[in-house]
């Protein structure tokens, strides 16, 4: 059976995936939601990181739930007009459903024309939002519910900030892993909830990770759940660190349980810094064929961007705890080995990595991967804060003790500008599924035609390009703003395309 990858950069209005209704591959747009009723609008166009307007629908984690066959997409919402479709039948899990925009408190200006658009906010800006996809042979998605699943209360409107979510149990739920900083704490934790197949809320909100004077609430790209043999589930997952304590870059593993009236807890087996001259390194998490074992890449410097280099690490996830127990104190999270990939010299130095496994035929992860990362250029740019940009590409191959790079690092493979912020997801493409990448980007000022290149490794090991195409006629990497520490004037936290899921193509 053919393969169908979906992967998605939501901006405002529009989830753009990929999916094959026919035996040519295309690409087609399921909309999230109208691009209207997303709250306040800018004033003066001046968007700011602690005073946050309309987000829209930004920086989406995606999943698949298996055993019911739905898609679910979680992301840092502001529709302000949200009314979930099923909002009954949750009661013998032990769920409850979904919220609207009024439950959410996430409400129109208070001037709001027939459209939705004011500039008079009120209420909470940005919850966690959730939308349900079911695939259909003929209509490629078709959506289930949506609500949100948050309904905090913060001050700076630190809330649901890159979230991410992992199916666990089988496919039965998905755990979500967002930021939030509670009203008068300063502070940006990790939150996690439990999510069902139509978006029902299976836990309650809990804390996972904090630390004193810092945010860790933005959460790397990548991460995973695995179900264990005893029916739990366990999370990995990154967060971006910024304030002036342990301002470092974190992992961390959660563990997950089902109770006999179908809801689930979350706890923490533990946290550890892996990066720790970070400036929203912004990682990327994958797997390795020692489930013990992740692989972590992340850009390391203590400025905007991060510009001493990119660098890896090798990290031992496994839970040391005795049978039965779960103790914080008892568990892993140690690092094996940290190397740089490239490192900075002079003028010249590397930053926004990512990073994707190289399958075998039968789909499991091998030693091999594909990376890449901007090179910025800084030489001659006459008191301009920005360099000259180029994405390169290279495959990898690691081991126990370190990382080796197979070839050269390509740019500019396809004889098309690459230009920056790019962002790669696992995929398979052909008839064969054969294993790539996919490496999207964006335009960093908004509006510019978005660009896929389908990237493979050869049986020497060397990058092959494989097909370049345009995937939207308009798309943003540059303003989409997020609280990730104090910088009130420059729109950080910028959307870059997060995740892929593939699963079988229904018809």
């Amino acid at each position: 059976m053919k393969s169908t990858l979906f992967a998605g950069l939501v901006l405002g209005a529009s989830l753009v995936s990929g999916i094959a209704l026919a035996d040519a591959p295309f690409i087609g747009d399921f909309v999230v939601h109208d691009d209207l009723h997303t709250g306040a609008l800018w004033k003066n166009n001046n968007p700011q990181n602690q005073d946050q307007h309309g987000a829209g629908c930004e920086h989406s984690a995606i999943t698949y739930l298996k055993a019911s066959n739905r898609i679910l997409m979680a992301c840092t919402g502001s529709f302000t007009d949200i009314t979930p479709a099923i909002t009954s039948g949750f009661a013998a899990t032990g769920a409850k459903p979904p919220m609207s925009s009024t439950e959410a408190r996430v409400l129109p200006p208070k001037d709001a024309d027939t459209f939705g658009r004011g500039v008079q906010e009120q209420g909470e800006r940005v919850q966690g939002y959730c939308v349900s996809y079911k695939p259909d042979a003929n209509l490629g998605l078709v959506k289930v519910n949506e609500g949100y699943y948050t309904n905090n209360a913060s001050n700076d409107w630190r809330n649901a900030h890159k979230p991410a979510v992992y199916s666990i149990d089988g496919g039965n739920a998905a755990v979500a892993l967002y930021g939030y900083a509670p009203n008068n704490t300063n502070n940006t934790a990790t939150y996690s909830m439990v999510l069902g197949p139509s978006c029902e809320m299976l836990s309650t909100q809990t804390l996972q990770v904090a630390k004193t004077n810092d945010n860790v609430g933005g959460l790397y790209e990548g991460g995973f759940a695995r179900d264990n043999a005893d029916g739990t589930s366990d999370a990995v997952f990154g967060m971006i660190g910024n304030g002036n304590g342990d301002d470092n870059g974190w992992i961390a593993k959660v563990h997950i349980t089902k109770a006999a009236d179908g809801t689930y807890t979350v706890k923490k087996t533990f946290d550890q810094t892996v990066v720790q001259n970070e400036e929203r390194s912004r990682g990327t998490i994958v797997e390795t064929t020692d489930p013990n074992h992740i692989l972590v890449i992340y850009a390391e410097g203590n400025a905007q961007p991060p510009n001493n280099g990119v660098r890896m690490s090798y990290v031992n996830v496994q839970d040391t705890d005795p049978p039965g127990t779960n103790s914080e104190n008892a568990a892993g999270g140690r690092i094996e080995w940290r190397q740089y990939l490239m490192q900075r010299q002079g003028n010249i130095y590397y930053t926004t990595p990512a990073l994707t496994p190289v399958r075998d035929a039968t789909g499991a992860i091998t030693n091999n991967y594909i990376a890449n990362w901007v090179m910025v250029d800084t030489t001659n740019r006459q008191g301009r804060q920005k360099g000259r940009t180029e994405i390169q590409t290279a495959p990898i191959q690691i081991s126990t003790t370190g990382v080796t790079m197979l070839d050269q690092p390509k740019a500019g493979m396809f004889g098309l500008t690459d230009g920056s912020h790019p962002g790669m997801v696992e995929g398979t493409y052909g008839a064969d599924n054969r294993p790539v990448a996919f490496m999207f980007s964006g335009s960093i000022t908004d509006g510019g035609a978005a660009t896929v290149k389908i990237i493979g490794v050869d049986a020497t090991n060397k990058l092959e390009p494989i097909r370049a195409l345009n995937w939207a006629p308009t798309t943003s990497a540059g303003y989409s703003s997020q609280w990730y520490g104090q910088n009130p004037n420059t729109a950080q936290g910028r959307t870059y395309p997060p995740h892929g899921i593939i699963l079988d193509n229904p018809g």
